[in-house]
């Protein structure tokens, strides 16, 4: 049964609807007199709003698009993070066995290798500064005098 009701008039069948004859005159429709500046505008908001739509039509295709990409790129994750290999383990190479530590190597610079030493600054103006030490000098804790030692140089960067 139809989800419609039709209080007093049944639908009409197809052969019935093409025999009944409907007239619409033009005189009996109102007419509707603008101004000209009134049209023009009218006109222009049509215009506005189709270009309007036009471009709400393809960013909603663009942004379709993106969604489809996305969910296909969350659909690979998943498959890589819950796949049925995601948490199986090569017991093949190691005899079912765990690395011992003794082969393990630490991060960083191994112990006996070669370092690459200071870096030179030679972009660096340098300033020779000659400073004047008192003739006795003696420790600030102890009170014993130090042993001077004239060849001494230092270099501050």
């Amino acid at each position: 049964m139809n989800a419609f009701s039709y209080p007093n008039n049944p639908p009409l069948t197809q052969s019935e609807a093409s025999h009944q004859i409907i007239d619409l005159s033009i005189e009996a429709s109102p007419q509707i007199l603008i101004f000209e500046k009134d049209y023009l505008e009218l006109k222009w908001s049509v215009g506005y709003w189709q270009a309007m739509h036009q471009k709400a039509i393809l960013r909603e295709e663009k942004l379709k698009q993106i969604i489809k990409e996305q969910e296909g790129q969350i659909r690979d994750l998943q498959a890589r993070l819950f796949g049925k290999k995601s948490e199986k383990k090569n017991s093949k190479n190691n005899g079912g066995q765990s690395k011992s530590k003794d082969y393990e190597r630490s991060r960083g610079q191994q112990p006996g290798s070669k370092g690459h030493g200071r870096t030179e600054r030679p972009d660096l103006r340098t300033i020779d500064e000659v400073v004047n030490l008192p003739e006795d000098p003696i420790c600030s804790k102890c009170g014993k005098a130090y042993m001077p030692d004239e060849s001494k140089e230092a270099e501050i960067i």
